[in-house]
């Protein structure tokens, strides 16, 4: 609950959703439309000028967008090279291989046995 009750019931608002479902709004008068066309003009909405690209491309220079922090030292470096290094990475053993060899067939077996229900 969002902390609030709405007006309707849920009766009222089904109903009202299915009076609105696959329609589509009026269109607008030529009175309207004329409003919104003189709301629109003289405002710019042209590209960017060269002048105006070149002085956001000079802001923006230098800056690291990609990373939320700066290039890592040497020592961290040499600690993440550490931490991957030495770890098995395979070939796995007999048991670890027959356990999931049995995780598997296990798995299928469920597949096939909803399929057939």
């Amino acid at each position: 609950s969002l902390g609030f009750q709405n007006a309707q019931s849920a009766e009222a608002r089904a109903k009202m959703s299915k009076a609105k479902t696959g329609k589509k709004h009026r269109p607008h008068s030529a009175d309207t439309r004329a409003e919104m066309s003189k709301a629109q003009k003289g405002k710019k909405r042209r590209p960017h000028s060269v002048e105006a690209r070149a002085k956001m491309s000079k802001s923006q220079t230098g800056k690291n967008k990609g990373k939320k922090c700066g290039p890592h030292s040497a020592e961290h470096r040499a600690n993440m090279s550490k931490a991957i290094t030495g770890g098995k990475r395979g070939p796995y053993s007999v048991e670890h291989r027959a356990k999931t060899a049995k995780t598997a067939q296990a798995q299928q077996d469920r597949s096939k046995r909803r399929k057939e229900e």
